[in-house]
């Protein structure tokens, strides 16, 4: 009996953890004009949702844009107010310190793709092509 509770907690511990890793790179979301603004900023909000070490996060401005080569990137002006025990990843790059632990005027570009109705990001946010 013991043998089977064992195995049963463990087939549940790892199947929440390939939801939550799903979740957190995945992220699908509906788009349903797909050439929009407010498509890109739904696009920019998203992949913002998925970063854990946010504590908030406001888009200023989104919009699509393709590669030459056809990638697809939504560009976004953004701030964000990282947790304090977050890595500093957030500080680099562009932006400047805003009050109460915001950065503000942040640039970046994701990378999405769509499958059907849905875009779905990658895990990084580039500040160039």
């Amino acid at each position: 009996m013991k043998k089977k509770i064992i195995s049963i907690a463990t087939t549940l511990s790892l199947l929440t953890a390939v939801c939550l890793a799903v979740h957190f790179i995945v992220n699908p979301t509906f788009v349903r004009n797909g050439n929009d603004n407010a498509a890109a900023r739904k696009i920019a909000e998203s992949w913002l949702d998925k970063q854990i070490s946010l504590r908030d996060y406001e888009v200023t401005e989104a919009h699509f844009y393709q590669m030459p080569s056809g990638e697809h990137y939504v560009c976004m002006t953004y701030s964000v107010r990282p947790y304090k025990t977050a890595l500093k990843d957030w500080y680099a790059g562009n932006g400047e310190s805003g009050e109460d632990g915001w950065l503000i005027n942040k640039y970046g570009i994701i990378a999405y793709r769509f499958i059907g109705p849905f875009a779905v990001t990658g895990t990084t946010c580039n500040t160039g092509p």
